[in-house]
């Protein structure tokens, strides 16, 4: 285990506790719960999340970005499956028909298997809990959201000052929590939209949601929400924030399960969970902030620029030169 705080590295064996500085672990690489986590791995996940420290992120986004950075390398693999092929070889050389068709299966099995390995992943319950672990434990993660902190309006400043950036659109998304993700981030201002969650918050917000709906009756709205079964329902649930919003079209921007299964980066993320019903936010925000930016300009949903990126993917493949 490679110390965070000092140089040394640390054997399982020697404990918990640093013996050099006394820095405390919190995981175990050798523990079930861990699963090959390392305090290490772990810091190196929240570096990448927060974007070295200059980016607010969610726990699904640390889990998303823990997930995406697990590899197993195929190098020793492909050594020992070559090893076999050139054993072969020779063997055909000196018409050895028995050991050609043994070590030449015994590569092929070799080749098969390697391209076949997959990264042991942490489930995104068991990970939420080694979170828990790592700020009880002291270590707190001063850019992770953890609860929903815009509760009142910034102190000393005038509405027009809050809303200086201008309101082109409403944003409405599932949790709380990704209402933080965006204003923290200041994506809301970058986008020019007004995000509130599905329960209201931020509450004193509302109350400008419904002023700017009135004034301006073209004002588009959007809907964010988790590919759950909660996420699809959002629609139906948007009565109870009493925005005026009847007649409107209101666009769902996703996601759905079938939007993860297309994406190649959320393959890794959470494998044992097949029908895909992830947290929008396991994705990195980079992503979602250019997802999102693509589909007020284009006034297409997510699923339908998915769907597009992968029929131009495609087409690109088939069309594309190897000479």
């Amino acid at each position: 285990m490679k110390c965070p705080k000092c140089p040394h590295n640390q054997s399982v064996k020697s404990g918990m506790k640093c013996a050099s500085c006394g820095y405390r672990f919190s995981f175990n690489p050798q523990a079930t719960r861990s699963k090959g986590l390392t305090d290490g791995r772990f810091l190196a996940a929240v570096r990448a999340a927060s974007q070295n420290d200059t980016a607010f992120f969610t726990r699904n986004q640390l889990y998303g970005t823990y997930c995406r950075r697990q590899k197993v390398s195929k190098v020793p693999g492909l050594l020992v499956g070559t090893l076999f092929f050139i054993f072969g070889a020779l063997a055909a050389a000196a018409h050895n028909i028995p050991a050609v068709a043994l070590t030449w299966s015994i590569s092929t099995i070799i080749f098969l298997a390697t391209q076949l390995i997959r990264p042991s992943i942490l489930p995104r319950d068991r990970f939420l809990r080694l979170i828990e672990q790592w700020t009880s434990d002291g270590k707190p993660l001063d850019k992770l959201i953890v609860s929903p902190s815009l509760t009142s309006p910034p102190p000393q400043s005038p509405e027009s000052d809050l809303y200086d950036y201008g309101v082109q659109r409403l944003l409405i998304v599932q949790r709380d929590e990704l209402v933080d993700l965006f204003v923290l981030n200041n994506l809301h201002a970058e986008q020019s939209m007004l995000v509130l969650s599905l329960n209201g918050y931020p509450h004193y917000l509302l109350g400008h949601a419904k002023r700017v709906l009135e004034e301006q009756p073209d004002l588009p709205v959007h809907l964010l929400h988790d590919a759950d079964a909660a996420g699809q329902k959002m629609q139906s649930q948007l009565p109870k924030l009493g925005l005026p919003l009847a007649g409107r079209t209101v666009i769902d921007l996703g996601f759905a399960a079938e939007d993860f299964k297309r994406l190649k980066r959320a393959k890794q993320i959470d494998p044992k969970n097949r029908k895909r019903t992830l947290p929008v936010d396991v994705l990195a925000l980079p992503f979602l902030s250019t997802g999102l930016a693509a589909c007020f300009a284009s006034e297409m949903t997510m699923s339908a620029l998915l769907e597009e990126h992968a029929r131009e993917q495609a087409v690109a493949s088939s069309t594309s030169s190897f000479g």
